[in-house]
């Protein structure tokens, strides 16, 4: 029996511009927060995406910084 992997689509900045029609700036901004999840990289290396993630990033209404998260209080 062979097995089928299915390995996703891995996007550009350019694309995710062009999906979201958010400029090259917002897009950077946000995935450097935290707002828009990139694959890992070396730093200095483009940002790359998939698609379930930049179709997430838009539904949220393609916010550039994460949502608050409560903080607990350490006890």
């Amino acid at each position: 029996m062979k097995r089928t992997t299915v390995i996703p689509k891995l996007m550009t900045t350019e694309e995710v511009m062009a999906v979201s029609r958010r400029g090259v700036n917002r897009v950077r901004r946000a995935a450097a927060s935290g707002a828009l999840k990139a694959q890992p990289r070396v730093p200095g290396a483009p940002f790359m995406f998939t698609e379930e993630n930049v179709a997430d990033w838009i539904e949220r209404g393609s916010p550039e910084v994460p949502a608050p998260t409560r903080r607990r209080r350490a006890s």
